[in-house]
């Protein structure tokens, strides 16, 4: 009797044993599901640095609406791409069943073709017809320019807000009415918005390139398909990106290098 009890209770930590590896093997999954949509998040927008950075309470009208726009215009739509990198994260960790397999199923789910192979998989999901498709194509690539026509906007009011800044930091400096360390500050200032715009350009262009990338590789599936007015909307994404270029560049003063 005794000897049955204890092979009983030994049957028993198999079992345990066996639970606690699934429960394991379930917050694994749950851990790099998110880890794979994050992945794809810092892949599409570049430096994310400009996330929440609209609250920061000491920023001028200008400066706010500028950080609002800018979120709004690199807030991304590749849904299809993030859903690619969990599926790539599902299918890794299904087959081999630990986290290292599930991180590469992830980048294979996200970077296989391209976050433009991944936005035409979703748009394929979303739409039967390939007309259908590429109107919804040509709606996304619009919506960003109705976007980057705000953006603009917002930066040229920073701009002029910051050129003025400048001329004023100097001659105060200049005429001894302000210190070393406050004329620093100022320049400082100018220089930050100065990154964070060109850093908001980068992540633009890498937008305009899914979006060409994109184009391209609809067209090649879809042979003889009438692409003038998506490339129109394509193009002048790039237009506008490169007027930005040109806004910040108006923030000229030696004292920034």
């Amino acid at each position: 009797m005794e000897r049955r009890m204890s092979r009983r209770g030994t049957a028993r930590f198999p079992i345990c044993r066996s639970l606690g590896d699934e429960m394991t093997f379930i917050k694994r999954f749950f851990v790099m599901a998110v880890a794979a949509v994050f992945l794809v998040g810092c892949q599409t927008t570049g430096s994310g640095s400009y996330l929440g950075a609209s609250d920061e309470p000491d920023m001028s009208p200008a400066e706010r609406t500028m950080h609002e726009r800018s979120e709004a215009f690199n807030r991304t739509i590749w849904e299809g791409a993030a859903m690619g990198a969990v599926g790539g994260a599902i299918m890794g960790i299904l087959i081999g069943r630990d986290a290292k397999s599930a991180a590469i199923g992830a980048a294979a789910g996200a970077l296989a073709g391209g976050l433009a192979g991944n936005y035409l998989a979703n748009k394929q999901q979303q739409y039967a017809h390939k007309e259908q498709q590429l109107d919804a194509m040509i709606a996304d690539v619009h919506t960003k320019n109705v976007q980057a026509k705000q953006m603009v906007s917002a930066l040229e009011d920073v701009v002029a807000e910051d050129r003025k800044r400048l001329a004023l930091a100097n001659k105060q400096y200049e005429d001894g009415l302000i210190k070393k360390a406050e004329y620093d500050r100022e320049i400082k200032d100018v220089k930050d918005n100065r990154a964070y715009i060109d850093s908001q350009i980068a992540d633009a262009r890498k937008q305009h390139k899914v979006f060409k990338d994109a184009g391209n590789e609809f067209q090649k599936a879809n042979p003889g398909t009438d692409m003038k007015k998506y490339d129109s909307e394509v193009e002048e994404l790039g237009r506008r990106i490169d007027y930005m270029a040109k806004v910040s560049d108006e923030i000229s003063d030696p004292s920034l290098g």
